[in-house]
């Protein structure tokens, strides 16, 4: 696996783009995506940042890491997958919880048109009592559309973090540290933990439209 820089500018003198190349395929990201990145023997990551709503890369806008309005994209490569990363297929998940009675409340969502959410909790029995107290919920929003999926084929899912009192709507938290993830698993070496606060999922299709797109502009064929 390889990381590396590419085809300089006046403006980036060491390279305007990043160069991926790992077991199943390559990627050329423009430079104004790339935070961070890591490589060795067996895996590597980039950590990407894009911002909200222009999706553009972060240093193309004006904008600060700590603001609300961007989208973390860490994203991995393993020789094989699983050995370091854990790349949980929320879909799964959402399925194991459901069928091991972890699910406490189903709902049309509220307040994002489009999805029905699922809510768990680390306890697998609850009382009234504790689910009328203030908890750490994790809410599964399944989207309604089965055509609007994730790179695996399966139903989109995005998981979102939650303290409070079940059922209270999130305008409270969408600016707080909680957030949102969706783990999208390009193929079985490749996969993407998209990051974001809950504010984002007011416009949340056309946040799907623009990671789809900008995941097909880095594909190198």
């Amino acid at each position: 696996m390889q990381i590396y820089r590419i085809e300089p500018t006046e403006k980036y003198k060491t390279g305007s783009v990043i160069r991926v190349d790992y077991p199943l395929g390559k990627l050329k990201i423009p430079i104004d995506y790339h935070r961070r990145s890591k490589v060795n023997s067996e895996y590597a990551h980039a950590d990407l940042y894009i911002t909200w709503p222009e999706m553009v890369g972060f240093y193309a806008g004006e904008i600060t890491s700590v603001e609300a309005r961007v989208l973390r994209l860490f994203t991995t490569f393993e020789k094989e997958k699983g050995t370091w990363f854990k790349g949980d297929d929320f879909y799964l998940r959402l399925q194991q919880r459901i069928k091991a009675g972890r699910i406490s409340y189903i709902r049309p969502s509220p307040q994002y048109e489009g999805f029905t959410e699922y809510w768990s909790t680390v306890l697998i029995k609850m009382t009234e009592e504790q689910r009328n107290k203030n908890t750490l919920w994790t809410i599964y929003y399944l989207v309604d559309d089965p055509k609007t999926t994730s790179p695996e084929g399966h139903r989109l899912v995005i998981r979102c973090s939650f303290f409070g009192t079940a059922l209270e709507p999130l305008v409270e938290q969408k600016l707080k540290n909680n957030t949102c993830k969706m783990q999208w698993n390009i193929d079985a070496s490749m996969s993407i933990e998209v990051g974001f606060y809950p504010l984002i999922l007011d416009d949340w299709r056309a946040m799907y439209r623009g990671l789809i797109k900008f995941f097909n502009n880095i594909r190198m064929e």
